[in-house]
């Protein structure tokens, strides 16, 4: 297996401040992506008021797609998208947290929002394929290198 090539900068004045901050990049992604699971959580709780939808109108869509009982998958996603959220944020179990994330979003992705076509404003899968590959990345990579996972040593 060849090593990969050393990322070149267009400003080579930049490169160690760029070498310096790209770990920081993985980490920005990774808890932005925690902090959109987890405000759909809360949202869908009412915890946090974000206009979306709430557990039993979650529970009556699952339900028209074939997911029954719907209020049972719905409260399953609520807390997937919550808890999961919080932990990506915080980088502890980052893989199975990204293995649950890929299978709701896989299934999100190409059973519901691909119908509608592919921009979010038509309810496409244009937004749920976005998080979609956040979580593939995170399943690859786990926490990153400012993640708890890597503190506990529960990944090099």
């Amino acid at each position: 297996m060849t090593a990969l090539r050393k990322s070149s900068y267009l400003f080579p004045s930049l490169s160690k401040l760029g070498d310096r901050l790209e770990p920081l990049g993985y980490l920005v992604v990774r808890c932005t992506a925690g902090f959109i699971y987890a405000v759909h959580g809360l949202g869908r709780l009412r915890i946090v008021d974000i206009g979306g939808p709430t557990i039993e109108s979650t529970g009556q869509f699952m339900e028209r797609f074939g997911f029954v009982p719907g209020l049972f998958w719905s409260y399953g996603v609520t807390a997937l998208e919550l808890v999961g959220g919080i932990l990506l944020i915080l980088g502890l179990f980052t893989r199975p947290v990204a293995v649950l994330l890929v299978g709701f979003m896989a299934v999100a992705t190409f059973y519901v929002t691909a119908r509608f076509g592919f921009w979010a404003r038509d309810g496409g899968l244009e937004y749920s394929l976005i998080l979609l590959a956040l979580a593939f990345a995170f399943l690859i990579k786990g926490g990153g290198p400012y993640s708890v996972d890597r503190l506990s040593g529960s990944e090099s």
